[in-house]
């Protein structure tokens, strides 16, 4: 269509054509990746009596969002025959006379739709 002149001061309609596409994307489904450790857990803190450890879950990948557990555990001095420490499931841990003489690790536990792993 031209327009000239003439057509100065009139209404112009123009038409439209919709066309309506199904949403490719919502026929789609997207499996949930597990949770894979990029970046180990570390621990920070002091290891005397009565100090707080820390424990940092290092970096993981996989579906969001990713919840993170903890479980600490005391081992004998070479760092083997480790056993839970009952109630000790949070990011900290307070040390206790205990604990002298052995070695304590932390297991982090990484948990999203998909699974749960751990260190």
């Amino acid at each position: 269509m031209n327009l000239s002149r003439v057509d100065c001061g009139r209404v112009l309609i123009v038409g439209c054509v919709a066309l309506v596409l199904p949403l490719l994307a919502s026929a789609v489904a997207v499996a949930d990746v597990a949770p894979v450790n990029d970046v180990a857990p570390s621990v920070s803190g002091s290891t005397r009596p009565a100090q707080t450890l820390t424990a940092d879950p290092g970096t993981w990948s996989g579906t969001a969002p990713i919840t993170y557990g903890y479980q600490w555990r005391r081992c004998d001095d070479s760092g083997a025959s480790c056993a839970d420490i009952m109630g000790a499931t949070a990011a900290t841990y307070l040390t206790a006379d205990s604990d002298l003489g052995g070695t304590l690790r932390v297991v982090v536990t990484a948990t999203n739709a998909a699974a749960t792993r751990w260190t």
